[in-house]
């Protein structure tokens, strides 16, 4: 009997130690890592150490003194009860918080280790005092600790967490056997206290749960090391998604589309295959942008990115190379004509509006393709020729595919001396304004003007509109254009008024993008205040495909332009895709009955009917009409018989310099009284 009490005194006094050393092994992690369930766990096993000290002290008195109430046994139980309940409270919160749940609050944790080890004691004096049975606290503190920990492994365990570790789950079956163990040893001392028999092996029970304390810490720095290994993964793949992905759609971005070009460029060498690559970019994106913001602009590329996934097969690359531009690369591609059948697909995929925040936006999809070998032999030529490419279908805009030749380098080339040129001739003031004379049908009098911009250009002379216009937009200087012209244009007729105190109503002609900015009404506001021109002088000019681009944003301008005083028109009317219901609908004065209609009319009979037709209608309306391009007597006789308003041409008056136009017209008009408005 007193060898198997020395083998159990000794087991607790190597307990105690097991648990000072793991506790100082915790401390020193949590130096190291800063979770607060380590210094939990710390506290738990510090605890666990003054309990099995307070269980060999208490074995030691037991021995030496009879009597259970004895005060030192009662002060030794009182320790062992204390600290074994405060080694169950620091355990449990250390699990609940190591695991994902919330953490508890430390103002809980301090409740805790005062209420319950004051219960336990207070409960234990009266289960003592009832039943008369002394190993009552020892028997009910072993259960509840055993329950303890089976309930911490479980949370170490508990399903919420994305994955599992092998040292999480080494700490949690290591913390179950000690439950079980805890368990065991209270029905045990259960017979013992009836029967007084133990069994001979429990004696050595006690050195199992020494080395599970042991598996426990070293579960810890398991767990510890795996995670931090696993948070170095994910920090690496999120670098690598930062470095290779689009952050705003999950897209490849250009370094990894370049990569995966790069390696299908060297597998194609001596192959059947052509790969083929697509950049497109959007039509419109830019004034959808500017006009609804940055967010909707966002969640437009968002959508479209989604949209063109659908269209891809899972071997090719899609990738978002910058902005509104994207790319994709078709490894498999063969010939030509294949390609060209999938940038059709890619194009008519975009016929469908877009739905954002409750309203359909309308995008078209320019393409320009190119295939190895012929647009270059490595990814960085391949991309050139295709950006070649896709520069050209932009300039032609409305879902345009091109597909790169040899000879486009050398456009592209040209193009970029000639926006060079035109931000010279911009800043250096080589456009000039012409005024070509609008006069009426009756009598050939003068009623106005239009603006029409000519470039002196320092090596190829004099340049009409058709040389440049289009490149001016594609580059994006139409705005600075249309707001030089627009300022040019009514101080020049301000000046024809203070000098032959009458002035034509002067055409000025906007482009799309000025008429879609959300400030056009207040920027031609702020000129008409800058030139001290009456708004009833100044007439805008816009095509009826511009118009019809967002007709109820087209309507809504042209309210606000008519509220200023402005008058406005819609030119080369007949060429675009206008509806004759949303033409009704729009405030405009003039429409201009575009030159083609005119050529006709006195040779072909369908032609003058046609004309005769718009005539009817724009009476209906309430319009009057301009016919341009009159270039003969025969075309101004008939269109005076058929009630047109008034006449534009090369047989009126060509376009001529401001001072030029003076002299010819507007010294005539002012010495004949003519009544041209002031």
């Amino acid at each position: 009997m007193q060898s198997s009490m020395a083998v159990i005194f000794s087991a607790y006094l190597a307990q105690a130690a097991g648990s000072a050393l793991l506790s100082i092994m915790l401390l020193l992690l949590y130096r190291f890592y800063r979770q607060r369930y380590l210094m939990d766990w710390t506290l738990s096993f510090w605890a666990g150490s003054l309990a099995f000290s307070g269980a060999a002290v208490a074995l030691t008195i037991m021995g030496a003194v009879p009597s259970p109430l004895h005060p030192a046994r009662v002060v030794a139980s009182l320790v062992l009860l204390v600290a074994g309940y405060l080694k169950l409270v620091w355990l449990l919160a250390g699990a609940y918080g190591a695991t994902g749940f919330r953490k508890p609050g430390r103002r809980t944790v301090r409740i805790s280790l005062v209420a319950v080890p004051a219960v336990a004691v207070v409960a234990s004096a009266v289960f003592i005092g009832l039943v008369k049975m002394p190993e009552a606290p020892l028997l009910g503190r072993l259960a509840i600790s055993g329950g303890a920990h089976l309930v911490a492994a479980a949370w170490v365990l508990h399903p919420r967490r994305e994955r599992r570790l092998v040292g999480q789950e080494l700490v949690a079956a290591s913390l179950a056997l000690l439950g079980i163990i805890e368990l065991h040893n209270s029905a045990t001392h259960l017979l013992f206290s009836i029967v007084h028999v133990r069994p001979s092996y429990v004696t050595y029970v006690p050195y199992v749960s020494l080395i599970l304390q042991f598996v426990v810490g070293f579960g810890v720095l398991m767990w510890l090391l795996e995670a931090e290994r696993l948070r170095a993964l994910q920090t690496s793949r999120q670098v690598e998604r930062l470095a290779f992905y689009d952050s705003l759609t999950g897209l490849a971005n250009r370094e990894l589309f370049l990569m995966r070009l790069s390696e299908v460029v060297i597998r194609a060498r001596g192959g059947a295959a052509r790969p083929a690559l697509l950049l497109l970019d959007l039509d419109r994106f830019k004034i959808i942008n500017d006009s609804l913001g940055y967010a909707t602009g966002d969640a437009l590329l968002t959508a479209v990115a989604r949209r063109l996934r659908g269209l891809v097969s899972p071997d090719d690359t899609l990738a978002r190379i910058s902005g509104d531009e994207f790319a994709i690369l078709k490894p498999s591609n063969r010939t030509l004509e294949e390609a060209r059948g999938f940038a059709d697909r890619v194009t008519q995929g975009f016929q469908a509006p877009i739905s954002l925040q409750g309203q359909d936006l309308f995008l078209a999809a320019n393409v320009g393709i190119t295939l190895y070998p012929d647009g270059g032999m490595d990814a960085e030529g391949l991309l050139k020729s295709a950006l070649v490419a896709l520069n050209l279908a932009t300039e032609k805009g409305k879902g345009t595919v091109q597909v790169y030749t040899p000879d486009l380098s050398d456009k592209a080339t040209e193009r970029i001396s000639l926006e060079n040129d035109l931000r010279k001739a911009l800043a250096q003031g080589e456009l000039a304004l012409f005024y070509q004379p609008v006069v009426t049908a009756e009598g050939n009098v003068l009623r106005g003007a239009e603006a029409l911009v000519r470039w002196q250009h320092p090596e190829r002379g004099l340049l009409g509109p058709g040389d440049f216009l289009s490149a001016l937009e594609a580059y994006g200087l139409g705005d600075a254009m249309d707001l030089w012209a627009l300022r040019s244009a009514c101080a020049q007729v301000k000046r024809w008024q203070d000098r032959f105190h009458i002035g034509p109503i002067v055409s000025v002609n906007l482009s799309a993008r000025p008429f879609e900015s959300p400030d056009l009404v207040a920027r031609i506001s702020a000129v008409l205040d800058e030139t001290s021109l009456h708004p009833g002088h100044l007439e805008l000019e816009i095509t009826e495909s511009i118009a019809m681009l967002d007709p109820q944003a087209t309507r809504e301008v042209l309210l606000a332009l008519r509220r200023l005083g402005v008058r406005t028109a819609i030119d080369d009317f007949g060429t675009g895709y206008s509806s004759l219901s949303y033409l009704r609908s729009l405030p405009v004065q003039t429409l201009k009955l575009d030159h083609s209609f005119i050529r006709g009319l006195s040779r072909d009979p369908r032609a003058r009917a046609l004309a005769d037709s718009i005539l009817m209608l724009a009476r209906s309306l309430d319009l009057q009409v301009v016919a341009e391009g009159v270039e003969e007597e025969e075309q101004r006789t008939a269109l005076k018989a058929m009630g047109c308003d008034l006449l534009q041409g090369y047989l009126l008056g060509r376009p001529v310099p401001p001072d030029e136009f003076s002299r010819r017209h507007l010294t005539d008009a002012a010495a004949a009284g003519d009544p041209v408005p002031s």
